[in-house]
């Protein structure tokens, strides 16, 4: 009998007793075992081993009863318990990252513009709502008549010509595609 722990927080404990391995108590006859998927670990990632009896990988393997989760310094004894078992072993990092791969360029590009939006919020840059585009503009409306009128009561002819010129409406205009809209 012999017995390895792998993982780091909620290991889990292998054991290989005649023909039999067990994984967290859970049984498997080595013969039924066709194949063993390995993941590599990483600095920042858990490897994953599981143990096909079918020949298949599959997606979530970790999940599976059939598998465990190893550290990057267990690597070593995951190589001695696969030469142990004498079962054929399979890279698939490969495999499960070929789909993940496979992203459009629309895919890419709509992506890029989620991740350019948030950055754009985060750094309270104003852009335009239709297309996005930073290349804005602020369109003050030039004459206010009733302004004009307001502050030729009040303050006379300096007045008027004060108030004409100041208007609180303002609009921006984006350079790029044309859409105005108040602020």
């Amino acid at each position: 009998m012999k017995e390895y722990k792998f993982g780091t927080i909620g290991k889990k404990t292998v054991i290989i007793d005649g023909g039999n391995l067990s994984i967290n108590g859970r049984a498997l006859k080595i013969e039924d075992i066709k194949c063993a998927y390995i993941s590599p670990a990483s600095l920042y990632k858990n490897g994953t081993v599981y143990f096909s009896t079918n020949g298949k990988n599959i997606d979530n393997a970790v999940l599976n009863k059939q598998a465990f989760m190893y550290a990057t310094g267990q690597k070593s004894q995951v190589d001695e318990l696969i030469t142990e078992l004498d079962i054929e072993m399979i890279q698939a990092e490969e495999s499960q990252n070929l789909n993940k791969n496979k992203i459009s360029k629309r895919q890419e590009k709509k992506q890029y513009q989620k991740d350019r939006l948030k950055q754009l919020k985060r750094d309270k840059v104003p852009y335009c709502p239709k297309c996005k585009s930073t290349s804005i503009t602020y369109v003050n409306k030039k004459l206010s008549i009733g302004r004009a009128i307001t502050g030729g009561i009040l303050a006379g002819e300096a007045g008027a010509k004060l108030g004409g010129f100041t208007s609180k409406k303002g609009k921006v205009k984006c350079l790029n595609c044309g859409k105005t809209w108040k602020i």
